[in-house]
């Protein structure tokens, strides 16, 4: 929701400095652990300090919502990091 917030704030014109931590953040949760780099979607939350092993449950509710989020940093920042992980979470949620 942080995130989702800083990216509102730029967009409704907060200016560059409204958006600079959200990017970041969103590179390093498609990185790590928590995103499912082989079926998609997200983990719940990961189970060591470093956030690279993942607590294996995934919840529908999550993933929606961070579903948006990557797609309202696409249409700010178009990526092909952010695209793959919407598309990738899209496929799991149909699966699901």
């Amino acid at each position: 929701m942080n995130v989702e917030l800083l990216l509102r704030g730029h967009r409704r014109g907060g200016g560059a400095r409204a958006a600079l931590p959200g990017p970041a953040h969103l590179e390093r949760m498609a990185r790590g652990g928590v995103y499912d780099q082989l079926g998609g979607g997200f983990h719940r939350y990961s189970v060591d300090a470093a956030w690279r092993v993942p607590h294996f449950e995934k919840m529908l509710y999550d993933n929606a919502q961070l579903l948006h989020l990557y797609s309202e940093a696409q249409q700010l920042d178009p990526r092909p990091l952010w695209r793959k992980v919407a598309s990738e979470t899209v496929e799991y949620v149909r699966a699901s």
